[in-house]
């Protein structure tokens, strides 16, 4: 018995040199996964278990980023920097016409005439945008290297099938099938973290879009100072009231009250301009 575990501690010791780096995060996730499975069993439910499982998440996560830096080669190469310039002018839009449609909701009038303010929510929401796009490209990865893995298996065993048939004996540790098993594993691990990585992307930019869209009143704050005008002189435009002049003689005229800024919609002849401001 203890020859055996001797034996098992020096395979298993072997194999931790062996590994890269996040061949060696992997390990450390699937140990955590382990003793979660393992408290899961004794004590379900426990706070220390989910800790235990967030944690491995996040680990996976970042053994697949730095499987992946491990290209920084490519990554600095002329064609990724192509990739790059589109991927980033592809947010930039979105994250324009994602502004406009948050400022809408909030001031409940065009956007098109809050400049300022669609800027700031834009410049916000990129990078929540850019995690999003990270994380349905880590889903795409996912898939592949899942059908990749499970594919490989099915050539593993119908190869060994065929072996064995023709009683071709020793070559389930032949160099070619300890390839494939080496393969296999990485494309399973690497599915792993990708599902993980995506699923942190995707968590993060939900929670950062959550936190833009119930800051209505931090959004008309904001435009009533960027993109309102005082306008004191205006027929009857409240003394503490700014306004934003819009097509057709419509003009949005914001107040400060108890509760906030209050936006309310008014028209107005166009060059009847008054002496003074109404209270």
């Amino acid at each position: 018995m203890n020859q055996k575990l001797q034996n098992a501690y020096v395979k298993i010791k072997k194999s931790w040199i062996e590994s890269n780096r996040s061949e060696r995060l992997y390990a450390i996730a699937g140990g955590l996964i382990l003793i979660w499975v393992i408290g899961q069993f004794f004590k379900p439910g426990a706070l220390l278990n989910q800790y235990l499982m967030f944690v491995a998440y996040g680990i996976y996560g970042f053994a697949f980023a730095t499987w992946i830096f491990s290209y920084k080669s490519y990554l600095k190469s002329e064609s990724a920097n192509i990739l790059l310039k589109v991927l980033h002018a592809f947010v930039a839009v979105m994250a324009i016409v994602f502004g406009r449609f948050i400022v809408f909701t909030a001031l409940e009038f065009p956007p098109q005439y809050f400049e300022v303010t669609v800027s700031l929510v834009a410049l916000i929401s990129y990078v929540p945008l850019y995690l999003l796009l990270i994380a349905a490209f880590l889903f795409v990865f996912y898939v592949v290297a899942l059908i990749a893995g499970s594919f490989i298996s099915f050539i593993e065993s119908f190869l060994q099938q065929i072996f064995i048939f023709f009683r071709w004996h020793g070559v389930k540790n032949a160099p070619f099938f300890v390839e494939i098993r080496q393969f296999r594993k990485k494309a399973f691990m690497h599915a792993i973290g990708s599902a993980a990585l995506a699923l942190i992307s995707a968590g993060l930019a939900s929670w950062i879009f959550s936190s833009i869209e119930s800051t209505s009143n931090v959004i008309r704050q904001f435009a009533y100072y960027a993109d309102f005008q005082p306008a004191g002189n205006y027929p009857g435009v409240p003394c503490n009231a700014r306004i934003r002049i819009q097509d057709n003689g419509v003009v949005a005229v914001a107040r400060k009250t108890q509760d906030g800024i209050r936006i309310e919609k008014a028209f107005y002849a166009e060059g009847k301009l008054g002496a003074g401001c109404s209270n």
